[in-house]
């Protein structure tokens, strides 16, 4: 029997490996031109230059001069930062512009910066329109093109310039609001610290968990080897890689998750506990900071529903999702389908398992294909209504919903 992969929303975009990302550097130009709160309280005899501060914290603003546009603050930023950080243009192979004072409409602005920094014909560039939350939305738009490998090296460049659109008298804004540019560079950076694969060259844990794998088949209980803790990593890493989480915590996750069973070496009784005390002599001797040792442990002992486990963390709450939404035939070791128990049929009926997770509807869904000829639904949930549960704390842990759909009917 084929061992089952774990499904995602999209392999070639939600997968293993995906980039990490820095603000490498920041920089920013202002104009010349200044204008105070003093010169403001002329144009508003009700307003003094000490009203306008107390209103708005502000005691001058910059104001572009009359042939100085928003794509020339922006460029001048990004010439300092190329300056002050020595980037190689040739590198830079994603650009994008926000602004709310274009120079004008047609064409996208950011090409026009793009050619006027010198960078290559073959870096991506667009233009968006925000105000408030500009900044943030740029960085969340280049975070999704560096994590999918689209790009590597960004520049986030910004140029306003509202005097030339507020209306002089117009005290409620133009006491507000100025001109300006700014820079920011955003780039790949390697993941830091151990991985999961650091983890699976160590000898010891090879060795463990095989033999957890042997000595569980000899009690009669389904596969706990090598593919039940990858289906189950794969699995940690996907739902919090796909509510948002950041890289380094699902890696984190699938490390716990891939240790989990390690316990089972010595006992299937509290294998969670001592599972997660021979974990930590392997994840030290790795070099995983402590912190991520003291959440993995937590996450290993807390993941056993029979044992009072409950997650703890977010990693704990991936690892119980993921550990409990693997089952399937090929976990099943017994090969006479006539001397099957309860848990041998209940496996091997599931021909399908997928969990679903949406971030924007905040739920968590787990779908599975059952062949009920094989085992009904009612010895489905005689032996993993327990776990359902303990998966429906997990996803609410996570501030979501669960949801379990059997043979297209959703029954939690």
């Amino acid at each position: 029997m084929a061992a089952v992969e774990w499904p995602l929303v999209n392999p070639e975009h939600v997968r293993d490996g995906l980039s990490e990302q820095a603000i490498q550097a920041l920089e920013h130009h202002l104009p010349e031109r200044r204008l105070t709160n003093d010169e403001l309280a002329k144009l508003y005899p009700d307003w003094s230059g000490q009203k306008i501060f107390d209103k708005t914290g502000i005691r001058e603003r910059r104001i572009a001069a009359p042939d100085e546009f928003a794509s020339d603050l922006g460029v001048a930023a990004a010439e300092k930062l190329i300056a002050a950080t020595g980037l190689d243009r040739s590198t830079v192979d994603l650009l994008v512009y926000c602004t709310q004072s274009p120079d004008y409409f047609l064409p996208t602005t950011a090409c026009v910066i793009q050619e006027r920094l010198g960078l290559p014909t073959t870096t991506a560039a667009f233009d968006y329109n925000l105000g408030c939350s500009a900044f943030p939305y740029g960085l969340a738009m280049i975070r999704g093109l560096i994590e999918t490998g689209t790009a590597s090296t960004a520049l986030l460049v910004m140029g306003e310039t509202y005097s030339k659109f507020i209306h002089p008298m117009d005290k409620s804004v133009r006491t507000l609001f100025g001109d300006a540019g700014s820079a920011t560079l955003v780039t790949a950076v390697e993941r830091e610290g151990p991985t999961l694969d650091t983890i699976k060259a160590d000898p010891r844990v090879k060795t463990y968990i095989r033999s957890a794998n042997q000595q569980t088949g000899a009690i009669g209980y389904t596969e706990h080897g090598e593919r039940h803790a990858n289906t189950s990593a794969d699995g940690a890493r996907f739902i919090l890689k796909s509510l948002g989480h950041d890289a380094r915590r699902c890696e984190v996750a699938a490390v716990a998750a891939y240790l989990h069973d390690i316990g089972n070496v010595i006992t299937r009784e509290s294998h969670g506990q001592t599972g997660a005390l021979l974990s930590e002599a392997i994840l030290v001797d790795n070099g995983f900071e402590l912190e991520e040792v003291a959440t993995i442990m937590g996450a290993i002992a807390n993941h056993e529903e029979s044992e009072g486990g409950l997650p703890v963390s977010a990693v704990s709450a991936a690892v119980i999702i993921a550990d409990k939404s693997d089952v399937h035939r090929s976990r099943v070791r017994n090969p006479k389908t006539t001397s099957f128990d309860i848990h041998d049929r209940v496996n091997y009926a599931a021909t399908s398992a997928e969990v679903k997770v949406s971030r924007k509807e905040k739920l968590i869904t787990l779908e599975l294909t059952i062949d009920t000829e094989v085992a009904p639904l009612m010895e489905y949930f005689e032996i993993f209504l327990s776990r359902m549960m303990l998966s429906r704390r997990a996803a609410e842990f996570l501030h979501c919903s669960f949801a379990l759909v059997i043979n297209g009917t959703r029954l939690l």
